[in-house]
C-alpha cells in the first residue's frame, strides 16, 4: 500500500486475506494510509533472514608460530510484521488477525582457528593452535501479527495465533590444531580455543511491535500469541593438542571447548509497544499469550591432548565447558515504553522458560609410550533463568481499571552435569567435572516495574508470586490479594468469576454478588474510567467498580405517558441494556405500590439507551397513575424514579355527574364463599362491555417478494406452545394481513401469545425470525 486505501468486507468469518504462507500479507508503506474493515489476515509469513553468518578460517602459522584466528559473523535477523507491516498509518476495525508468523533469524557462522606452525631447528616447540569463534545467531523478527513503525489504530480487532520469529542458532567456533614439537624437548604446541556463537535472540512482540508511532489498541482482543524462542548456542571444540617428537618434551594441551550462550527468548508476547510516542490500550482483553522460551547453551568439548612418540608424557585433554542456557522472555502480556491502560483485563500469560544449560566433555588425554596424559575436565552449562512479568514497564505508565490476574512464570531452565575426558591410559588420571545449576526462578507475576509506574482502582490477584518487581506507585482503590510486593491495597479475594462473555466486544471477569471490588472507588475525584471494558458507563452503583468490570444491571427511565384519553395511554421510557440481553416492563397504578403491569419485553444486548413503550387500557377517567419502568439482565435487576401522569377527566368531573371530582372508595370490600362452582340455575349478570378492537393486523415490509408464514403459539408458564400456521404470498414493501383471531376451525382462546414470522423468497432463500408477542381477551 502506497497511498489511502480501504478494504471493507462482508465481516471478518466470511472474508479472508490468506497470504499462504508466501509473504507476509500486506505490506503499508511510508506514503500509505490504509484502513480495514471486517476481514480476516492470516497465512502471512515474513521471510527468513537472507543469509547466515559469513565463516572465518585462520591461516596456517609460520614454522613454530601460533595459528591465525578467526572469527564468523552474524546471522541475518529475520523480517518482521508475518500478517501486516506498517510504516504508514494502518487502522483496522472489527477484524482479525491470525496465524501469521515473523521470519526466522538465520544462524551465525563458522569460524576455524589455524594451525600453529611445527617447531623447526631453532624454535623447537609447536606453535598453537589459533581461536575459532562462532558467529552469533540472526534475530527472530518481530510483530507475528503486526509490526508498526507508524500510526497505528486497531478498534474491536482479534490477534490470535500469531508467532514471533525464532532466533538463528550460533555458528559452530573450532580450535585450531597445535603444531609440532621437535628438537630435543620441544612441547607441541596447545590446541587453540573453539568458542560456539550466541543463539540469535527470539523475535518480539508476536501479536503486534511497535517501533515508533501513535499506538491505540481499544475493545480488542490480544489471545495466545507466542513470541520467538532463543536460539541454541553453537558448539565449542577445542583444536587438538600439538605431538611431541622430542625426547623430554610433552604434548600439547587438548584445547578448550566452550559452548555458546542459548539466545534469549522474545518478550511482549502479546504486544511489545516500545514507541516513544502515544499509547493507550483500552477496554482490552490480553489472556494466554506466551513469552519465548531461551535457548539451548551450546554444547563444549574439549580435545585431545597431543600424543609423544618418544617416551615424553602426552598432553593434557582441554578442558570442555557448555554454554549457559538463554533467559526466558519477558513481558507475557505487554512490553511496554509509557502506555497507558485503561479497563484492561490482563489474564492467564507466561512467562517464557529458560533454556537448558549445554552438554561439555573433556577432552581425552594424549598417548605415550612413557606417561600418559590426563583427561580434561568438563563443565556443564547452568540453566537460563525464567522470564518476568506479565506487564513491563518502562517510561511513565498509568494502570486504571485493569484486572490483572492468574499470570504466571515459565521453567527454569536446567543445568546439566559435565562430562570428564578419559585418561590417556597407563597411570593417567581422567578428568574431574563440574555441574551447572538451574536458572533462577521467576518474579514479577503481575508487574515489573522499571519506570514511574501508577497502579489504581485495580485488581491484581492470584498472579505468580512476587507479583512485583519494584513497588509500583499506589494510586488509591487498588485490591491486591495477598502479595503486599505490589503495594498496598485492600488485602481481599475479589470474588471473580471464570473469564466469560458478559456483553462487549471481548470476554471479561464479572464479580460475584459481594465482592469487595463493588463500589470501591468514590465516583468523583478518584479518577473512576468513564466506561468499563465492555463500554458500559460508570459507575452503575454509588460508586465505581474496582478492575476493569462495572456490575451494571440496566439503566432505566421513564419518558412518561402520551397519547392520554379518558381510559388509556402510551407509557414511554428509555433502557440501556448495559450490554447484555435484558427484560423489561412497566408498572402503573394510583399508589407508589403500582398493582398492575405491561407484558415483559425482550432487549438483546447493546450499550446504547433503546426507546420504549407499552400501550395499557381500563384506567379510570380523572385519576393520577404512579408509574415506573422495571428490568432485568445477569448484572442484576433495575427500577427507574417514579413519575405519574393523569387520565383526562370526563365532562363535568371524573363521573360526568356535574361538579363531584372525587374518585369512589372501597371502604371494604368480602366474598363468601371464596370458592364455588358455577350455577348455572341462577340469573346471570348483564355483561359489562369491554372496549377492545375485534381482530387485528399485521404489517411488514419485505426487500422482495416472498411466501410469509405466520406461526401462532399460545403461552403456557414459561413457555410458547401449540403451534398453528397460516401463510400469505406478500410483495416486496409494505405489506398487510388482517388476522380476525380464527385459524381453521379454531378460534384462539383468551390469554397470552407470540407470532413469528418466516418468509421465504421463490430461490428458496429464509429470513431470519421476526416475532411479535399480543393478547386476546373476551369480547363484549
Amino acid at each position: 500500500m502506497t497511498s489511502a486505501v480501504t478494504i471493507q468486507s462482508a465481516g471478518a468469518s466470511l472474508t479472508a486475506i490468506d497470504a499462504n504462507s508466501v509473504d507476509r500479507a500486506i505490506d503499508v508503506q511510508a506514503s500509505g494510509n490504509l484502513t480495514l474493515r471486517g476481514v480476516t489476515i492470516t497465512g502471512g509469513r515474513a521471510p527468513d533472514g537472507l543469509s547466515a553468518g559469513t565463516g572465518g578460517v585462520g591461516s596456517t602459522g609460520p614454522p613454530a608460530a601460533p595459528g591465525g584466528n578467526a572469527g564468523a559473523t552474524t546471522g541475518d535477523p529475520g523480517e518482521s510484521g508475518g500478517g501486516i507491516r506498517n510504516s504508514g498509518t494502518l487502522t483496522v476495525l472489527d477484524s482479525v488477525i491470525s496465524n501469521n508468523r515473523a521470519g526466522d533469524g538465520r544462524n551465525g557462522g563458522n569460524a576455524f582457528g589455524g594451525t600453529g606452525g611445527d617447531g623447526n631447528g631453532t624454535f623447537s616447540n609447536g606453535g598453537n593452535g589459533g581461536t575459532g569463534i562462532g558467529g552469533i545467531g540472526g534475530a527472530g523478527g518481530r510483530g507475528g501479527g503486526i509490526f508498526s513503525s507508524g500510526t497505528l489504530t486497531l478498534t474491536r480487532v482479534v490477534v490470535t495465533g500469531n508467532v514471533a520469529g525464532n532466533g538463528g542458532v550460533g555458528g559452530v567456533g573450532t580450535g585450531g590444531n597445535g603444531g609440532l614439537g621437535v628438537g630435543s624437548s620441544g612441547v607441541g604446541g596447545y590446541g587453540g580455543t573453539g568458542a560456539g556463537g550466541s543463539g540469535g535472540t527470539g523475535g518480539s512482540g508476536a501479536g503486534v511491535d511497535t517501533e515508533s508511532g501513535t499506538v491505540t489498541i481499544d475493545a480488542s482482543t490480544i489471545h495466545a500469541n507466542t513470541a520467538g524462542a532463543g536460539g541454541k548456542g553453537g558448539l565449542g571444540q577445542g583444536g587438538l593438542g600439538g605431538i611431541t617428537i622430542a625426547a623430554s618434551g610433552t604434548g600439547g594441551l587438548g584445547g578448550e571447548g566452550d559452548g555458546g550462550t542459548g539466545g534469549a527468548g522474545g518478550s511482549g508476547a502479546g504486544i511489545r509497544a516500545a514507541s516513544t510516542g502515544a499509547q493507550q490500550i483500552l477496554h482490552a482483553l490480553i489472556d494466554e499469550n506466551t513469552a519465548g522460551l531461551g535457548g539451548v547453551g551450546g554444547t563444549g568439548n574439549g580435545t585431545g591432548g597431543g600424543a609423544s612418540t618418544a617416551g615424553s608424557p602426552g598432553g593434557t585433554g582441554g578442558s570442555g565447558q557448555g554454554g549457559t542456557g538463554g533467559p526466558g522472555g519477558s513481558g507475557a502480556a505487554v512490553d511496554g515504553r509509557g502506555v497507558v491502560y485503561t479497563s484492561d483485563t490482563i489474564t492467564a500469560n507466561v512467562t517464557g522458560s529458560g533454556g537448558a544449560g549445554g552438554t561439555s566433555k573433556g577432552g581425552t588425554g594424549g598417548a605415550s609410550s612413557g606417561v600418559d596424559g590426563n583427561g580434561g575436565p568438563g563443565g556443564g552449562g547452568s540453566g537460563g533463568a525464567v522470564g518476568q512479568g506479565a506487564l513491563v514497564t518502562a517510561a511513565t505508565t498509568t494502570i486504571d481499571h485493569a484486572t490483572i490476574t492468574a499470570n504466571s512464570f515459565g521453567t527454569a531452565g536446567s543445568g546439566t552435569n559435565g562430562t570428564p575426558g578419559n585418561a590417556g591410559g597407563g597411570g593417567a588420571s581422567p578428568g574431574g567435572s563440574s555441574n551447572g545449576s538451574a536458572g533462577a526462578g521467576g518474579a514479577g507475576g503481575a508487574v515489573v516495574v522499571n519506570a514511574t509506574t501508577t497502579v489504581m482502582n485495580s485488581i491484581v490477584a492470584s498472579n505468580g508470586a512476587p507479583a512485583c518487581v519494584n513497588t509500583p506507585t499506589d494510586g488509591g482503590h487498588n485490591i491486591i490479594f495477598n502479595d503486599l510486593s505490589c503495594g498496598p491495597g485492600l488485602n481481599a479475594d475479589p470474588l471473580l468469576q471464570p473469564l466469560a462473555d458478559n456483553g462487549g466486544p471481548t470476554l471479561t471477569r464479572k464479580p460475584t454478588v459481594g465482592s469487595p471490588a463493588i463500589d470501591l472507588v468514590p465516583a468523583g475525584g478518584a479518577g473512576c474510567a468513564a466506561t468499563d471494558q465492555r463500554l458500559v458507563l460508570r459507575p452503575s452503583g454509588l460508586g465505581c467498580d474496582a478492575g476493569a468490570y462495572e456490575l451494571a444491571p440496566p439503566s432505566l427511565t421513564v419518558g412518561g405517558a402520551t397519547g392520554i384519553s379518558l381510559d388509556s395511554a402510551t407509557l414511554q421510557g428509555q433502557v440501556n441494556p448495559n450490554a447484555q440481553a435484558s427484560t423489561f416492563h412497566f408498572e402503573y397504578g394510583t399508589t407508589t405500590s403500582y398493582g398492575s403491569s405491561t407484558p415483559q419485553q425482550d432487549l438483546p444486548a447493546g450499550v446504547d439507551p433503546v426507546a420504549v413503550s407499552a400501550a395499557i387500557t381500563d384506567l379510570a377517567p380523572g385519576t393520577t397513575y404512579h408509574l415506573r419502568l422495571v428490568g432485568a439482565n445477569a448484572d442484576g435487576d433495575g427500577v427507574s424514579p417514579d413519575q405519574t401522569f393523569v387520565t383526562t377527566a370526563q365532562p363535568g368531573g371524573p363521573g360526568g355527574g356535574g361538579g363531584d371530582t372525587t374518585a369512589p372508595v372501597f371502604q371494604s370490600a368480602s366474598m363468601k364463599p371464596k370458592t364455588f362452582a358455577v350455577n348455572r340455575r341462577g340469573p346471570a349478570e348483564t355483561l359489562v362491555a369491554a372496549k377492545v378492537k375485534r381482530g387485528t393486523t399485521f404489517r411488514y415490509r419485505l426487500s422482495e417478494a416472498a411466501r410469509v408464514v405466520f406461526t401462532i403459539q399460545r403461552r403456557k408458564g414459561k413457555r410458547f406452545v401449540q403451534a398453528k400456521r397460516f401463510a400469505k404470498v406478500s410483495k416486496a414493501g409494505a405489506n398487510t394481513k388482517r388476522f380476525v383471531g380464527r385459524i381453521g376451525k379454531r378460534a384462539l382462546k383468551p390469554g397470552r401469545y407470540r407470532a413469528t414470522l418466516l418468509a421465504t423468497d421463490a430461490a428458496g432463500n429464509r429470513s431470519k425470525a421476526t416475532r411479535l408477542k399480543f393478547r386476546v381477551v373476551r369480547a363484549a
